[in-house]
């Protein structure tokens, strides 16, 4: 490391990156160019950034994602098929494609402003907690959920057949007309 500038040779074998800011911080990222050079990047925290867009597409062994509290609008993951965990909440994102992410095993998408969330690839979901957004309906028959935390949307049906495990059902503040079990 050298006033700014990280020599690609010295990042191959890097693993894990935090990179959080903090709440009060005056200095924030702005963008992460040059992150598809971690190629061996695992685990990634750039929360507490300001990112209007976050590629990390060529980032493939990417397992578990936190980019909370980053304004982000777009966030490219669509391609990371061992995308274990994601926490991508409070940000500005209006579409989350998931479908390239078929190991995902926990979501956390909460205050966005996500109008659908399609979870039909991601079989091995068990956690998902999308409350705040802008859904109206949710899907969950593809999955077989633990715990499923979906309050203050605008949902008016849930489709939970098939989550034989579930242990956890939070959806206050809906529009709720069916639940089907």
């Amino acid at each position: 490391y050298h006033d700014g500038w990280v020599l690609t040779d010295s990042i191959n074998m890097i693993d894990t990156l935090d990179i959080s800011g903090f709440n009060g911080q005056i200095d924030k990222i702005t963008n992460l160019k040059g992150i598809e050079y971690f190629t061996n990047l695992k685990y990634l925290n750039c929360s507490n950034n300001k990112f209007d867009t976050l590629n990390l597409n060529k980032n493939q062994y990417l397992k578990h994602l936190i980019c909370a509290s980053d304004s982000i609008e777009v966030l490219m993951i669509d391609s990371i098929f061992g995308l274990d965990k994601l926490q991508c909440n409070t940000n500005n994102i209006t579409n989350l494609n998931l479908s390239g992410n078929p190991a995902l095993t926990e979501l956390g998408c909460w205050d966005n402003k996500i109008d659908s969330l399609n979870v039909s690839n991601n079989t091995y979901l068990g956690y998902l907690s999308c409350g705040g957004n802008n859904l109206t309906s949710l899907d969950l028959s593809s999955v077989d959920l633990i715990s499923l935390r979906c309050q203050n949307n605008k949902i008016n049906t849930i489709s939970l057949i098939n989550n034989f495990s579930l242990e956890e059902l939070i959806c206050y503040n809906n529009n709720l007309d069916n639940i089907y079990l």
